[in-house]
């Protein structure tokens, strides 16, 4: 289990950067996310003390994962899901080449601009 969170880790920080350079190599128009980022520090244990409070213990302490665990993992995928259909083509089903930088910001920003609170919430809260 420990490996696997580690590779998910990576996965995750790893997307973070391809975003980054995507920025500056394709188009400055793309938006910022911290998406990947944050998705990766829930991984690890988290702690809100803003205006939403809240703890999330670092993914699988015990070597398993809980309903808190899934929960988590769900809501992360089910952005990441909502993010990939919308850059798929309709006729074809698969990533649409001809995605424009502008298509993709508006992809980045409905399904991947998401802060650490707002996550939490959909998990946790069901919001």
């Amino acid at each position: 289990m420990e490996q696997d969170i580690r590779l998910l880790n990576e996965e995750l920080l790893k997307a973070d950067g391809i975003i980054d350079n995507g920025r500056y190599y394709v188009s400055w128009s793309l938006g910022p996310t911290d998406f990947f980022e944050y998705a990766s520090m829930f991984l690890h244990g988290l702690k809100l003390t803003g205006e939403t409070k809240g703890e999330v213990p670092p993914l699988a302490e015990d070597d398993q994962l809980d309903e808190q665990d899934v929960k988590l993992l769900v809501t992360i995928k089910e952005y990441l899901a909502k993010a990939k259909n919308d850059m798929s083509s309709k006729e074809t089903g698969q990533e649409d080449p001809e995605i424009t930088p502008e298509e993709l910001n508006g992809i980045i920003v409905d399904h991947l601009s998401r802060f650490p609170e707002e996550i939490y919430q959909d998990a946790y809260q069901g919001k």
